[in-house]
């Protein structure tokens, strides 16, 4: 991160941050499951959107739509995620 001239977050920046990873308080099997979770955004999210747009230029509506499912499942599992 550094050598793109980013800056780490400090630890009190993760106490913002709703996540059970970063929650000394959760239970293991929560925490690895919303890292998971957490991942499978972060990694196939921006994977998704470039399929979208490739299918998009195809004209090819039914791997869209297959698509867009995936992309709305993910955003609804951060979500929930999110309201945990």
């Amino acid at each position: 991160m550094s050598n793109k001239g980013l800056v780490p977050p400090a630890p009190a920046d993760f106490a913002r941050i709703p996540f059970p990873f970063v929650s000394g308080g959760a239970d293991r099997e929560t925490a690895l499951s919303a890292l998971d979770t957490a991942i499978a955004v972060l990694v196939e999210g921006p994977e998704l959107d470039q399929a979208i747009a490739g299918a998009t230029e195809r004209f090819d509506l039914e791997e869209q739509g297959r698509l867009r499912l995936r992309k709305a499942e993910l955003d609804q599992q951060l979500k929930d995620l999110l309201r945990t």
